[in-house]
């Protein structure tokens, strides 16, 4: 079943001066802006696409690439803001809203706010959820210790930095090992220390203990970059 918020590849069916039409089953037919049409694309061919709502709430297709896709937890920055509202950049045409009441801590544009990218039933749009962690999971047989992983700041406790571990996971970077502020929103690669019973982690920012590092950067798996270990794009 094809969803908003997600990738498909879907058939093309017919032109119009607006762009290319593609069969979208049970939503009938979605239209592609003519400038994401693929140059040499013929009708009947198959194109990969992401579907969401343009500034008219009309379902598009686009060959742009989103900051995230339907049940990502993710780092996004504000870009306006009303009383009740904020607009996220998702790296597409349209913002992502998100409704402040659904986030624990205030923000000003320009921040990064972590959010889980939902789609709302009754409004029938795509939103941004700031209550992240009943979504988060443990951990499972791929997450061990000394894995390295990607990590983003969502918030404080008094043991240190709340931290969702590969946009799904819940995990605590403890303030002793950090020599510096984290910020909310800050997206970091992390080591994992220990994976607890529950199916929490525990991480590290840095590479000590780990006898592998030398090894991964040279199988480029990490990149050195600032005097901070990263995952490569």
């Amino acid at each position: 079943m094809i969803q908003p918020g997600t990738y498909q590849t879907l058939i093309s069916t017919r032109t119009t001066p607006q762009g290319l039409y593609l069969d979208a089953g049970h939503l009938g037919e979605i239209l592609m802006p003519k400038r994401y049409i693929p140059e040499g694309h013929n009708i009947g061919d198959e194109v990969h696409v992401f579907i969401y709502f343009d500034s008219e709430d009309r379902l598009v297709a686009t060959t742009e690439t989103p900051k995230g896709v339907l049940g990502d937890i993710v780092a996004l920055q504000v870009v306006s803001l009303t009383e009740n509202i904020a607009f996220l950049d998702w790296g597409l045409a349209k913002d992502l809203l998100l409704p402040l009441s659904t986030l624990k801590y205030p923000t000003r544009k320009g921040d990064f706010v972590v959010v889980r990218i939902d789609f709302d039933k009754v409004s029938e749009r795509l939103l941004a959820n700031g209550r992240i962690e009943k979504f988060l999971i443990p951990a499972q047989e791929d997450i061990q210790k000394g894995k390295l992983v990607n990590a983003i700041c969502y918030g404080e406790s008094p043991l240190g930095y709340k931290m969702v571990v590969n946009h799904k996971h819940s995990a605590m970077l403890y303030r002793n090992t950090v020599f510096r502020n984290v910020a909310i929103g800050e997206e970091t690669s992390a080591f994992i220390t220990n994976v607890r019973e529950d199916g929490k982690l525990d991480i590290s920012l840095n590479e000590t203990g780990y006898d592998n590092v030398g090894l991964l950067y040279k199988e480029r798996k990490i990149v050195l970059e600032n005097n901070s270990i990263k995952l490569p794009k």
